[in-house]
């Protein structure tokens, strides 16, 4: 009878232990038996009688590293050896595996802590997740007229907070001297200390429009109307202002008189005010130059206290008459020093963009433009 062998039940690779292989044979009686034993290195032996073979251990048990899809683990597989999984992504997505398969922060370069920071003109928001991790949560640009300090967005020198923007009060039409004072239409902040104390100012008119008489004249006199409608708001009557174009080199005037009047269904009313600059002289320079002329004074005429109403037409009216003898007290007189508007009797309006002097009947034109204007404030 046949010996039996512990191992060999059958012909072909057998195992024989966890880690050792036989290769089984049968003799001429049929009986099995160990032909070879070989022992399986550095790993184990599986597989059924006839088909088993060796296999190698990839790793240490339970040890970690980094791979796959993040940090791969060694474990025992169903044959007996070690493998690697095919790895776990780290907790956060503000994590990389590092080392021998460590999930560790990855480092942010402008976050350490959960906190604002500037980046120039930028604003960087840092966040901390359940990892410990900080991280850049957003970013966002300070925007216009403002800068980055200590984690926040303020507004840069000489602007002004208002709400999300930062607005220059001195000359910001919405916010005049303060956040949420609007001018009126027609109208913009006043300049310097003025609208620091939310003051507004509107200077309206246009160019000579229609000419006529008015209980202003003294005499013979010829009188330039424009007409100006005021801004959308009451306001406070300030000054009459006159502005002429001229190419002369240079130039002075001594006598000014403009006058304020009410509006009687789309011509001049009554008289409200009107200027009176005496002997002042103003100068004038540089050709094809503005020169203005802006009453320093005046007299308040039929009980008008300088309130003037929202959206209502008035008229400015400029004298153009001259008297050698004096005996004209209301009356222009511009003395230009140069070719080709020299000192003139009259201030007449030529032809668009032209106004003229008329002096001892002869016409010297001038190009130009006259515009007259109201200024009145709007606090």
């Amino acid at each position: 009878m046949c010996n039996v062998d512990p191992t060999c039940k059958a012909s072909g690779a057998t195992c024989a232990g966890g880690a050792t292989l036989d290769g089984c044979s049968q003799d001429a009686q049929g009986c099995f038996y160990a032909a070879t034993t070989s022992p399986c290195t550095n790993g184990a032996c599986f597989g059924g009688a006839g088909s088993a073979q060796c296999c190698t251990n990839a790793c240490t048990n339970a040890s970690t590293r980094c791979g796959g899809l993040g940090v791969q683990t060694c474990s025992v597989q169903g044959n007996g050896c070690t493998a690697w999984n095919a790895g776990t992504a780290c907790a956060s997505a503000h994590q990389s595996c590092t080392g021998a398969g460590t999930c560790t922060c990855n480092a942010d370069p402008n976050c350490t802590s959960a906190s604002n920071v500037c980046q120039g003109t930028t604003l960087d928001t840092c966040a901390k997740d359940a990892q410990g991790c900080f991280y850049t949560a957003s970013s966002a640009a300070c925007g216009t007229n403002k800068t980055c300090q200590a984690g926040a967005c303020i507004c840069q020198a000489a602007f002004t907070a208002c709400g999300t923007t930062c607005v220059n009060v001195q000359n910001d039409n919405s916010n005049c001297g303060g956040c949420g004072h609007v001018c009126p239409t027609l109208s913009s902040p006043s300049t310097g200390s003025t609208c620091a104390s939310k003051v507004c100012s509107g200077n309206v008119g246009g160019a000579v429009a229609v000419a006529g008489s008015a209980a202003l004249d003294t005499g013979d006199t010829t009188v330039y109307a424009i007409r100006a409608v005021t801004p959308n708001a009451a306001g406070t009557f300030v000054t009459l202002d006159l502005t002429v174009g001229s190419n002369a080199a240079v130039g002075t005037t001594t006598y000014i008189v403009l006058g304020l009047y009410s509006d009687a269904g789309g011509v001049p009313g009554n008289l409200l005010f009107y200027s009176d600059s005496g002997a002042t002289t103003s100068q004038f320079a540089n050709p094809a130059a503005l020169f203005d002329f802006q009453s320093s004074g005046g007299f308040y005429q039929t009980g008008f206290t300088g309130a003037l109403t929202a959206n209502t037409t008035y008229w400015v009216y400029l004298k153009g008459y001259y008297d050698n003898e004096g005996n004209a007290p209301d009356a222009i007189i511009t003395g230009l020093s140069s070719s080709p508007c020299q000192a003139g009797e009259w201030l007449n309006v030529a032809a668009p963009g032209m106004w003229s002097f008329t002096q001892g009947g002869q016409a010297l034109t001038c190009p130009g433009n006259i515009e007259a204007s109201i200024i009145e404030t709007f606090p």
